[in-house]
């Protein structure tokens, strides 16, 4: 389906949802116009990107050097950018409210496990095909919170929601950017991929890394160190202070040691100048070129044992687990210096998500029409996805009247997704017949959000679009 039909059939459903007067009719038209149009756009570049032989051949390249599973945990603020973490159709990306996976106790041995089937699965078949095709049936997670080390309170706006209606203040809660707390609530949850994993017959290995809005950086190390945080310290002088006495990894810190090498890896690959990383039309080819630099990098200080990575964290790591963390730390060092990212001074300084994704799937690695995203398994939404949103587009509201968006003149926007990919079934009326199973779960979904919202809906303040998506590219294909 091309661009402008996913337009029109959004307006489409949106305006015979609504009360239907001309007033209405606007906001809707504008909010679609606005938010949705540019975002499903980049999403449709992005994705016939992904798609090209020379990506292809990247992400394959890229995941044999790898050679293990790679899975970030992250928040659905949209001042992370997957692009900063990670390359698209190496590793997978999870997005749940400050980053804090769902986990339960196993009924069989006690331990902390996914209470998220589909993830869980998604880790099973990764190590099952691993193993048939003679590989290291690994997995290495990254999970932890995100923060802004120069101004705290402008960190993690779930966790300082939490701390307000447990009673706290906002100066003494996220004094330290929330940390302890989004640890001290994780506990045990921490290992459950590694447990997932390990009842597979694979292995897994966890890492804390936070992620910092400041730098664009990300922190490895503080789930043991925060133990021991200096309370009359800020936040990152704590944060200086432990990377300098070799406790924690701070991405930040290694720009100056591997600054030069970047550009000129950077510039015998054919890059002559710093990447505009806002820029969707060229998303694969930066992609690229920061993931070969960081390949090169990588490998060549595998040779000299990581000796930037402190001992604590090295301690007890597989080969693999270690060339993935040196990996993505490399890379997110060249991201930010081939992007010419100044901390405190970039475009993420700010929030920048314009609607609101709900499902298993979407527009992920979007740059500049950026969703707030909660991830939910596939089928049906359950209670606590259904409460997920209702906190996300509350926040919506303050972070869209802080760009400047007039709400009284266009509405906010929830997508729900669901996944479909015609290429799995050999037989097109099988293709059809899942199709429309999909499509059913989708909209079964979207009308309890709607629900949620029902007089929003009727006036055109909330709109609710039923999307269906491919797997892999991330392309939005159909509203039902």
């Amino acid at each position: 389906m091309e661009d402008s039909q996913l337009i029109i059939a959004a307006k489409k459903d949106a305006y015979e949802r609504s009360s239907g007067t001309s007033e209405v009719l606007r906001r809707i038209e504008a909010a679609i116009d606005r938010r949705f149009a540019p975002y499903a756009r980049e999403s449709e570049a992005i994705s016939t990107q992904l798609e090209t032989s020379k990506y292809t051949e990247f992400a394959k390249d890229t995941r044999d050097f790898l050679e293990a599973k790679v899975g970030v945990v992250a928040c659905p603020d949209g001042r992370i950018s997957p692009l900063s973490l990670i390359d698209p159709r190496v590793a997978g990306i999870h997005r749940r409210l400050q980053g804090l996976p769902e986990t339960r106790l196993s009924t069989r041995n006690r331990v902390n496990v996914l209470n998220d089937p589909g993830l869980a699965a998604a880790i099973a078949n990764d190590i099952g095909r691993s193993k048939l095709n003679g590989k290291k049936p690994e997995l290495t997670e990254l999970v932890g919170p995100h923060i802004h080390s120069q101004n705290p309170q402008e960190g993690c706006g779930a966790a300082l929601a939490k701390i307000i209606a447990q009673g706290g203040t906002a100066e003494l809660g996220m004094r330290l950017g929330g940390i302890p707390d989004y640890f001290s609530e994780l506990g045990d949850g921490f290992n459950a991929f590694d447990n997932v994993a390990s009842a597979a017959g694979g292995q897994g290995t966890t890492f804390d890394l936070t992620h910092d809005a400041f730098s664009q950086g990300f922190i490895i190390g503080i789930r043991e160190e925060n133990r021991s945080f200096d309370p009359t310290l800020s936040l990152r002088q704590n944060l200086l202070s432990k990377a300098h006495e070799g406790k924690i990894l701070m991405t930040e810190l290694l720009t100056d040691l591997f600054k030069q090498s970047i550009l000129d890896l950077a510039t015998s690959m054919g890059q002559e100048s710093y990447v505009d990383i806002r820029d969707y039309n060229r998303f694969a080819e930066n992609a690229i070129i920061i993931g070969r630099v960081a390949r090169e990098i990588t490998a060549q200080e595998e040779k000299k044992e990581y000796s930037w990575i402190p001992q604590a964290i090295k301690e007890g790591k597989t080969e693999a687990a270690l060339r993935i963390l040196a990996y993505h730390a490399v890379r997110n060092t060249a991201y930010r210096v081939l992007g010419n990212i100044i901390p405190g001074q970039h475009s993420l300084q700010h929030h920048p998500e314009q609607l609101i994704r709900v499902g298993p799937i979407g527009a992920e690695f979007n740059i500049r029409n950026i969703p707030f995203i909660q991830n939910a398994p596939s089928g049906s939404l359950r209670p606590e996805d259904l409460d997920g949103i209702r906190k996300l587009y509350g926040l919506s509201y303050g972070v869209l009247a802080n760009q400047g968006v007039d709400l009284t003149s266009e509405g906010r926007i929830i997508l729900v997704t669901g996944e479909h990919d015609p290429s799995r079934y050999a037989r097109r009326a099988t293709a059809q017949e899942e199709f429309q199973k999909e499509a059913s779960v989708v909209r079964n979904n979207a009308a309890w959000v709607r629900e949620m919202f029902f007089p929003s809906i009727r006036t055109g303040e909330a709109i609710v679009i039923g999307c269906i998506y491919e797997p892999g590219t991330k392309r939005l294909t159909h509203i039902v």
